[in-house]
């Protein structure tokens, strides 16, 4: 990374954890750090060390003047060791994947006479901002909705638009340019089981289209029982989609976590791979496949533990684009 880039993504960083509630810092006075809290009302961020001080390695579950070579152990955490998808190159580790890197006139052209429905939560969201991004050919304000005051546009461009407060409000969920209007994309946002039967009912309002992609990304907060999941959601709308032989259904399970994402209160990696493992015994037999990004978002930097920002999510476009183009 250049000076420039750094700066660039320290400053990010810094603002989007504000939003939070986090400080500066993320590194804790009395210097715990990993299996612990940053402060006692944010119970879902760990404690860290500041990788601009003097003890910036997590070993042992405290800050330690350790240099990166000997920050590398199975409970240590190190932030100087983490990599940043927005100036980063995704490579398989299998060569004979090919992986075709789409723009804006080329997945145009893939797309052209679908629909694709994403439903789910922010994660979800994330991946359908992303989509607008490309599309649009427009990584600056290209996924703001019309009519957006201009200090609001200033504060939510780039990278930005990724953030959970202000910027996610501004979100455009109802697109009608996208490709000419050749090809048409659905967002609708599910955090609950609650909200199932509105899911149901929209895939039944697609299902007589051609060309239908349905996209399904939920877990985290119905607290990954994949039982859940199969019966308020994918068993309902598979019931639906099943008389057409022109839908199809996705899977998008939860990603991997970050560092900064404290796992004593659940989402560890283990427990989503448990998740992911438990999904496609249930979704093997429908014949339903599974977008599993756990290894794309492993040992990344996600600026609240939970979510990344432009860099991972236009990587999962991609990686869904070539998933689109094999259908």
């Amino acid at each position: 990374m250049t000076p420039h880039q750094k700066k660039e993504m320290r400053e990010f960083l810094e603002i989007a954890r504000n939003e939070h509630g986090l400080p500066t810092t993320l590194q804790r006075k009395d210097k715990k750090c990993g299996n612990v809290t940053l402060l006692p009302n944010l119970l879902w961020f760990r404690a860290l060390c500041d990788q601009y001080g003097s003890i910036p390695c997590c070993y042992n579950n405290k800050c330690v003047a350790k240099e990166v070579e000997e920050c590398r152990c199975k409970d240590c955490f190190d932030t100087r060791q983490v990599l940043h998808a927005e100036y980063a190159d995704w490579l398989p580790s299998d060569k004979r994947c090919n992986i075709r890197k789409f723009n804006s006139r080329s997945a145009c052209e893939l797309l052209a006479g679908k629909t694709i429905l994403m439903s789910g939560d922010s994660l979800m969201r994330h991946v359908y901002t992303s989509f607008l991004l490309l599309l649009r050919n427009n990584t600056v304000d290209g996924a703001m909705k019309m009519n957006v005051s201009k200090a609001i546009r200033n504060k939510c461009t780039g990278m930005f638009m990724f953030t959970e407060k202000v910027c996610r409000l501004q979100l455009d969920r109802t697109p009608h340019d996208l490709c000419g209007g050749i090809f048409e994309l659905f967002f609708t946002q599910h955090f609950h089981s609650d909200t199932s039967r509105q899911f149901v009912e929209k895939v039944k309002e697609l299902v007589s289209r051609k060309k239908v992609l349905i996209i399904v990304g939920l877990g985290g907060h119905l607290g990954l029982k994949h039982a859940v999941v199969m019966n308020k959601f994918i068993k309902p709308a598979f019931k639906v989609i099943q008389k057409h032989e022109d839908v199809q259904m996705l899977f998008a399970p939860p990603h991997c976590p970050g560092q900064l994402k404290n796992t004593l209160n659940g989402q560890s990696k283990e427990e989503i791979e448990h998740f992911v493992k438990e999904m496609k015994k249930e979704l093997k037999p429908l014949n339903v496949s599974i977008f599993d990004t756990c290894y794309i978002t492993d040992g990344m930097e996600s600026f609240d533990g939970s979510h990344f920002g432009l860099g991972i999510n236009m990587l999962k476009v991609q990686l869904l684009l070539n998933y689109i183009q094999e259908l």
